[in-house]
């Protein structure tokens, strides 16, 4: 389950990046999701 998890996580990210390359969104935005994702 906990891997499971983590995949999302690490797609959910990979998903960020692509939004950062195509500049849909603020990169501060960006940055803040990113961190939410890693828990720091």
């Amino acid at each position: 389950m906990l891997d499971h998890a983590r995949g999302l996580a690490f797609e959910s990210g990979s998903h960020l990046d692509i939004m950062r390359l195509l500049r849909c969104v603020p990169y501060e935005d960006i940055d803040r999701d990113k961190a939410l994702l890693i828990g720091s």
